[in-house]
């Protein structure tokens, strides 16, 4: 599927997904992969589904997290978008993209502050 959506070949891509997660059900990595081939043809509802349902499996897997912050920041709900990543720091081992989303935290937390004024 990974494949398949790297070359644009979303249908396909969702293809694979779909029989992987027909063989096990609780395939947390593949539905958050469902969500972003649906975030990159633009169908957010069905993305935003996938990443919950993922988060809702294993409630551990941090990649969700991101995606989902990604997802809201993009749709322009920035108090959700910095929940997600808080949550994405809190959960994910990958230090160096911790210090990423920190500094998105950081940006989202003073435009909030500005909004607020």
């Amino acid at each position: 599927g990974s494949i398949y959506r790297n070359k644009g070949a979303y249908t396909e891509a969702l293809e694979y997904y779909e029989k992987a997660v027909k063989i096990k059900p609780d395939y947390t990595v593949c539905i958050d992969n469902m969500g972003i081939t649906y975030f990159m043809m633009g169908e957010f509802d069905r993305a935003e589904e996938q990443y919950l349902k993922a988060s809702s499996i294993d409630a551990s897997y941090a990649d969700s997290h991101y995606n989902l912050g990604a997802l809201y920041e993009a749709g322009d709900k920035k108090k959700d978008a910095l929940a997600e990543y808080e949550k994405y720091i809190s959960l994910s081992k990958d230090n160096e993209k911790i210090q990423e989303v920190r500094g998105i935290v950081e940006r989202l937390r003073k435009e909030l502050q500005e909004s607020a004024r």
